[in-house]
């Protein structure tokens, strides 16, 4: 994962929901990706209002990167303010 293109992706676009434009990055990136135990999709996120769900639910999220069905990696996100995120390890 390549937190940079994360971090840019967020701040060249202030218009979508910050979930969505991780979400997206790393699906640029040739992941899949579970948030909180569901795969997701930029895509469905939008198309299905998803992201507003676990913007009310919470403020951490618990993300899986997956590739060809096994994960790769995982890590917590923590929304600190608009299209603000910290960027944490977690078992």
């Amino acid at each position: 994962m390549k937190v940079t293109k994360l971090f840019n992706a967020l701040n060249n676009d202030n218009m979508n929901s910050g979930l969505v434009v991780i979400v997206a990055e790393l699906e640029k990136q040739g992941y899949k990706v579970e948030l909180e135990g569901v795969e997701v999709s930029s895509k469905n996120m939008l198309d299905e209002n998803i992201f507003e769900d676990f913007e009310r639910a919470s403020k951490e999220f618990k993300i899986r990167l997956l590739k060809n069905g096994n994960v790769v990696d995982k890590f917590m996100l923590e929304a600190i303010d608009y299209h603000e995120y910290k960027i944490k390890k977690y078992d």
